[in-house]
Parts: C-alpha cells; structure tokens; sequence
C-alpha cells in the first residue's frame, strides 16, 4: 500500500505543485487586494468625500462649534456650525480637515440648517442659517493614527482655517474622538 502511494506521489506531484500554487496565488489575492476592490462598493449614507485643498496658515477670523462628535467602527459623523466672521455662509464651502505629522485629510460637509446660529451671532443683517455642518467619515478613508481635528471655510476669495482641541483617533478596532 504504501509502495503504491509512492509510486503515485512521484507521477503526480507536478500537477500538485501547480494547483497548490494557484490555490496559494488565490488566498493571497483574496487576502490582500480584494479590500482595496471592495471598499469602492461599500457606501456609506451621506459620506463625505476627500478633497484635495491648499489649506492657508490658521487664521483668526473663524467662529465654529464642533458640538458632537460620534466614533464608530465604520464611520465617524462630526456636527456643529462654521463661519468666517463678517460673511453670510449663502455660498460657503465648509470642510473638516484631520491632521497628523505625516499626512492631511480634508473632507467636504453636507450643510445644515441653523437658524439659531443667526439668531446668535447674524448681528449686521447676516443670514449664518447656513453655517451647519455634517460630516460622515468612513474609515477606510483615514489611515491609522492620531489626527487634529480642524475646520477649513471658503466664501468666495476667503479663506479660513482653524484647529480644534478635539483629536480623531483610527484604530483597529475603528474610530474614536478624543477631546
């Protein structure tokens, strides 16, 4: 019996070899670049996009209010309001922006009404019911680290930008904010 599993072994182990190593070659595939193929397919209601931004040196001429900010394993949603003083936010581009020391990601926001932002700060007849923000982070767009969080705002050929106390923190296991 033995003889003969031998004898088989030795006529049939290239074809062996040949059909473990595609096997391998899928496994591998299957394990490093479906994630990258996938990720395209996988959405997330009302994610924010990644932009390419010069972004200005901070400024002092922006009021915002990043009042909650959820972690999660797949998403991270920031909410508040922005604005660059003495602006009407009718036409303003808010961005939230993540910094670390190797790397910058700026995001775009879906814009929320606020009344009771004009109502605070719209002395001078401005209308800021514009000024809210949300923005839906996906994990798969940050690479792990420790990230500033910031608020970037253009209105026309005005630019601001200002770093927060809060930090954004992806890991393993998802994403968390640090205040």
């Amino acid at each position: 019996m033995l003889l003969k599993a031998t004898g088989w072994l030795r006529r049939k182990w290239r074809p062996m070899l040949i059909h473990g190593s595609i096997i391998a070659a899928f496994v591998a595939c299957c394990l490093f670049v479906s994630d990258p193929l996938f990720d395209r397919l996988e959405v997330v209601a009302g994610e924010s996009n990644r932009l390419s931004i010069k972004l200005p040196s901070e400024t002092d001429n922006l009021r915002q209010n990043l009042h909650e900010v959820r972690g999660g394993t797949y998403v991270a949603e920031i909410r508040g309001w922005a604005f660059i003083d003495g602006h009407t936010c009718d036409n303003d581009r808010v961005c939230i922006v993540l910094e670390s020391d190797e790397r910058t990601y700026v995001f775009d926001t879906m814009t929320e009404v606020r009344e009771d932002v004009t109502s605070a700060y719209g002395g001078e007849g401005l209308n800021l019911d514009h000024s809210g923000l949300i923005c839906n982070i996906p994990s798969r767009a940050v690479k792990a680290g420790d990230y500033i969080v910031g608020v970037y705002v253009e209105d026309g050929d005005a630019r601001a930008f200002q770093r927060t106390h809060i930090h954004l923190v992806k890991s393993a296991t998802g994403l968390a904010f640090i205040s």
